[in-house]
């Protein structure tokens, strides 16, 4: 599938990310960052991503409450 066609998305309130990931294995969307503030659930992120679970191994993980990331 073309990059044209494919959605370039930011998870918020992410948890472990196994939604993501299933619709990323859709080849429609490709995850630029993810914003999770609990711990457990970054460090299971992490370990997909490097893992080649996500389409993007250099996507961002923001271990942060959503109030505090500033989208610029």
């Amino acid at each position: 599938m073309s990059d044209r066609n494919q959605f370039t998305v930011v998870s918020t309130f992410s948890g472990a990310m196994g939604l993501d990931i299933g619709i990323e294995q859709t080849g429609r969307f490709r995850t630029l960052a993810s914003i999770e503030q609990e711990s457990s659930f970054c460090d299971t992120i992490r370990a997909n991503r490097d893992a080649g679970r996500l389409a993007d191994r250099a996507m961002r993980v923001y271990q942060d409450d959503i109030k505090n990331v500033d989208p610029h």
